[in-house]
């Protein structure tokens, strides 16, 4: 995701996962948050599915808490703001998009959009609605802890048959 940022020519920055579509209007709302004076942002998540267990995973997406925030969402940024943050992490194997969530949020004005983007479901759909929750949650857990970039992969790895 670096390399990708150092070869774009923009002044922002928008990173969306390969299973990810983003709302048909991201070009306009991105450029409407930013001239709003927000330095980034993300969206909230819909996932390609009836299931009622996910629009509640798509519904507290709505609200500014970590846990609820990722890279699925989609992640736009000035370029300015994402250099003086740091960038990617580039050691980091797992979390890597909740660490520059987590960087915006605190030192940048930061905003969650109303719209949403697709997210697939295949995880869920190989692994099973409660399954993939509890993984999620014992990631989150281990990072807030501190656990090496190693022991999350594997963990992660062991807790769900994903990839």
């Amino acid at each position: 995701m670096n390399y990708a940022a150092q070869m774009a020519q923009g002044d922002t920055l928008y990173f969306v996962h390969a299973d990810t579509l983003p709302a048909d209007s991201f070009c306009r709302d991105i450029s409407e948050t930013l001239n709003q004076g927000y330095e980034a942002g993300t969206f909230r998540s819909r996932f390609e599915t009836r299931n009622p267990l996910m629009k509640v995973n798509a519904y507290v997406t709505r609200f500014d808490r970590m846990f609820l925030r990722g890279g699925d969402q989609s992640i736009f940024i000035r370029r300015d703001a994402f250099e003086e943050l740091g960038r990617y992490r580039e050691d980091y194997r797992i979390m890597e998009d909740f660490d520059l969530i987590q960087k915006l949020r605190d030192r940048k004005k930061f905003k969650i959009l109303p719209k949403s983007t697709l997210i697939s479901t295949r995880k869920y759909i190989g692994n099973g609605y409660f399954r993939v929750n509890f993984a999620n949650l014992v990631i989150v857990t281990m990072y807030r802890m501190g656990a090496s970039q190693e022991k999350m992969v594997n963990t992660y790895k062991t807790l769900l048959n994903y990839r």
